[in-house]
């Protein structure tokens, strides 16, 4: 299918081009995390199809869609791309917008994978607030930068390009056995 066929139907269901882009960056962020940072049996670089697979499931259709709706409706109650109103967009983002999605990533990993709710549960406890905490580290400069220079149309892969690498991590802060201690945990206690 050429780009002229498929420009109608991306302008008619403008989140397909936010889908698509989680729905391979997600997968491949995972490959990396697998060949470049899990302990694998010595001489071994398996890749888990499965996790994969279940990465880009995640990725595109819950994902994808998920941050396409998120940007766009701050983007319309914030309308404005001042200084005031981006800060206070990305105080919006990571109080309300970035506990949510990273709940949602660690939950319904857990759930994929399998895992009874007692695991499920333990697994958020373990890794959320260390998570967020790194985050809160990042994702504010990322955001501001998104909602001060970015157009509208491009934010939601702009955020994807960026959560390429955080997905990363994410990916590897999961199969850790030992919890991570955030460089903003490490300082405040």
């Amino acid at each position: 299918m050429s780009l002229s066929k498929m420009m109608p139907l991306i302008q008619k269901y403008p989140v397909i081009p936010s889908m698509v882009t989680f729905g391979l960056l997600f997968p491949g962020a995972n490959i990396i995390q697998q060949t470049c940072f899990k302990k694998h049996k010595a001489g071994s670089k398996e890749v888990d199809w499965g996790e994969v697979t279940r990465f880009s499931i995640y990725g595109g259709f819950l994902h994808g869609p998920l941050i396409y709706n998120w940007v766009n409706l701050i983007s319309r109650l914030l309308p404005k791309t001042t200084v005031p109103h981006v800060i206070l967009k990305v105080m919006v983002d990571q109080v309300c917008f970035a506990p949510v999605m990273l709940s949602t990533f660690l939950i319904v990993h857990s759930i994929m994978e399998g895992k009874n709710l007692e695991e499920v549960t333990q697994q958020w406890k373990d890794k959320f607030i260390p998570t967020y905490a790194t985050g809160a580290c990042v994702w504010p400069v990322l955001t501001a930068v998104n909602y001060k220079i970015v157009p509208l149309k491009f934010r939601s892969i702009y955020i994807a390009i960026c959560n390429f690498f955080w997905i990363i991590f994410l990916a590897h802060q999961r199969s850790r056995k030992v919890p991570w201690k955030s460089p903003l945990l490490r300082i405040l206690i």
